[in-house]
């Protein structure tokens, strides 16, 4: 059994989601009968991004109302290049490009 970090409950509350070594896991619980959790299962096996400090405890995922997921991953294995372009003002520069009538 691995470790978990940044749990979050589903949005029904049946189940608790976390970040396992490689994969951001699932656990179905139940709170009718002294609550019992089922085994861990992988939803999303993959590397995600870490926080900026190189630590796995920063929330990289979110769960939406409707249940669905948000992930920032990570590099392709072997890929140590990283790249993110941040564009500001983006909304300034498409009305330069875009006739507005």
């Amino acid at each position: 059994m691995g470790t978990g970090v940044s749990p979050k409950w589903s949005p029904d509350g049946q189940e608790l989601y976390y970040r396992g070594d490689d994969a951001i896991m699932a656990v179905r619980l139940d709170s009718s009968d002294g609550f019992p959790a089922d085994a861990a299962v992988p939803l999303f096996p993959d590397r995600y991004v870490p926080s900026v400090d190189g630590s796995n405890f920063a929330d990289r995922y979110a769960i939406a109302p409707d249940g669905r997921f948000l992930m920032l991953k990570g590099p392709p294995q072997g890929d140590s290049t990283s790249e993110l372009v941040v564009v500001r003002n983006w909304v300034e520069e498409f009305k330069g490009l875009v006739p507005i009538r």
